[in-house]
C-alpha cells in the first residue's frame, strides 16, 4: 500500500531525534510506526515540521509539500486534523490517530460526515473517553490496539540493579507526587536510587518555557540528590533503554488520564515492575498482582503513598516473585510489538479500501 501519515506540524519532529534528543510518545510512535510499515512492504511517506530525510525506508517530507490531489492508498493523520479537510485527500482510506486527551473541535464532523473513515485508539479507556465524553459514535470503525513497541530494543538482558527506580513522564503528570513519595519509598528500600527522566522539551516547547512550567520541580529533584534522587531532565532513546533495562522498578502516581502510556509499555518491555496509579488506561498497561501494582487513590495521601511503599517493601523481600513478575510484564509488552500491532492496522485498512 501507499501509507502517508502527516504529523501536524505542531512541533518540529525528525527520526533523528529519537537516537539524538529523545521523543514524546506520540512523536516515538511516529517515528517506530513508519519504520514498522515499511519493513512489512508498504511504501510510507511521512510529512511533518522537518527536512526532507530518508530513514529506513521512510521517506520524510516537509508538511507544506503533503498535497491532497496526490493518490495514496492511505493517509493517517497523526494526532490532529486541524486546519485539514481529510475528505479533500485523494484516498479511499483517511485515518485519524487519536493521540490527545481532548480532541479538536472538527474532528467530530469530519468522521460524522465520512470524512475521516478509520479512528485509531490506543486504549479501550480512550475510545470509552471519546464515546462517553465528546459524543462519538459507536458506529463508527474503531480500531482499538496500543500504541506499539519495538520490542527487538529490549532483547539485550542487563543486570538489573538493585534498588533502582525509573520514572520517565511529562513532569506535570506526576513528578510532584512522587517526590513527596519518595522519602516514604526510601525508608523501605534503604539506599535505592530514583532516576528522574522528565522535561517539556519532548513536547518541542523552548527552554524559558520548559523552566516556566517546571523549572521548580526540577529544582526540588536537583535538591534531593542526597536522597538518592539522580534528574536527568531530557533523554535520547538509547539512554532511557540502558536505563530501563537496568532499574528494577518503574514508579508512575498521577492522577492524569493517560490515554496510552507508552513509558509503561516500555518499561516492561524491559523488565521493569511498575507501580502506578489505576488512572486512565494504565489498567490497560499493568495487570494487578502480575506485572506490577495498581494502586488506587489521590497519590499526594500519605496512605496512598504509604501502600506504595509498602508493595516495594514486599518484592524486596521476596526476590524470586520479583522476577517472576518481571519475566510476566515482558511476556505482556510482547504482545504489544508492532509486529501484533501493525497486522490489525492493515486489516482495517484492506477492509475500508474495500469498501470504499
Amino acid at each position: 500500500m501507499k501509507i502517508d501519515i502527516a504529523h501536524p506540524g505542531y512541533l518540529s519532529v525528525q527520526p533523528s531525534d529519537l537516537e539524538s534528543k529523545g521523543l514524546g510518545g506520540n512523536e516515538t510512535a511516529l517515528v517506530l510506526a513508519a519504520r514498522g510499515l515499511a519493513a512489512r512492504g508498504h511504501e510510507v511517506r511521512v510529512f511533518a515540521d522537518c527536512p526532507r530525510v530518508e530513514d529506513q525506508g521512510v521517506h520524510w517530507h516537509p508538511l507544506p509539500s503533503l498535497r491532497e490531489e496526490e493518490y495514496r492508498d492511505v493517509i493517517v493523520f497523526w494526532v490532529r486534523t486541524k486546519r485539514v479537510e481529510p475528505g479533500k485527500f485523494n484516498a479511499p482510506v483517511r485515518v485519524a490517530k487519536l493521540g490527545l486527551k481532548t480532541p479538536n473541535d472538527s474532528l467530530l464532523d469530519q468522521v460524522l460526515n465520512d470524512e475521516i473513515n478509520i479512528l485509531i485508539a490506543f486504549s479501550d479507556f480512550q475510545r470509552r473517553l471519546y464515546l462517553d465524553n465528546f459524543g462519538y459514535p459507536e458506529t463508527a470503525n474503531w480500531v482499538v490496539t496500543a500504541d506499539g513497541l519495538d520490542t527487538s530494543h529490549y532483547a539485550r538482558r542487563l543486570p538489573k540493579v538493585p534498588g533502582r527506580f525509573l520514572h520517565a513522564a511529562n513532569p506535570k503528570r506526576g513528578l510532584e507526587p512522587l517526590l513527596d513519595m519518595w522519602p516514604i519509598i526510601r525508608s523501605a528500600y534503604p539506599g535505592a536510587e530514583l532516576f528522574v527522566a522528565s522535561s517539556h522539551l519532548l513536547r518541542g516547547i523552548t527552554v524559558d518555557e520548559d523552566e516556566r512550567r517546571a523549572g521548580d520541580l526540577y529544582r526540588r529533584a536537583v535538591a534531593m540528590s542526597a536522597d538518592g534522587v539522580r534528574f536527568l531532565g531530557r533523554v535520547a532513546k538509547p539512554d532511557l533503554i540502558e536505563l530501563q533495562l537496568t532499574a528494577q522498578f518503574y514508579l508512575y502516581p498521577t492522577t492524569y488520564p493517560e490515554t496510552c502510556c507508552i513509558a509503561a509499555l516500555e518499561a516492561a518491555a524491559a523488565g521493569d515492575v511498575i507501580l502506578c496509579s489505576a488512572a486512565g488506561a494504565l489498567p490497560d498497561r499493568v495487570v494487578d498482582d502480575v506485572t506490577g501494582f495498581l494502586i488506587g487513590g489521590d497519590p499526594a495521601d500519605p496512605a496512598v503513598a504509604r501502600r506504595f511503599a509498602d508493595r516495594i517493601a514486599l518484592l524486596r523481600e521476596d526476590p524470586s516473585r520479583l522476577e517472576r513478575m518481571a519475566q510476566a510484564a515482558r511476556d505482556l509488552a510482547a504482545t504489544h510489538d508492532y509486529s501484533h500491532v501493525l497486522p490489525i492496522w492493515e486489516e482495517a485498512f484492506t477492509r475500508t479500501m474495500g469498501s470504499a
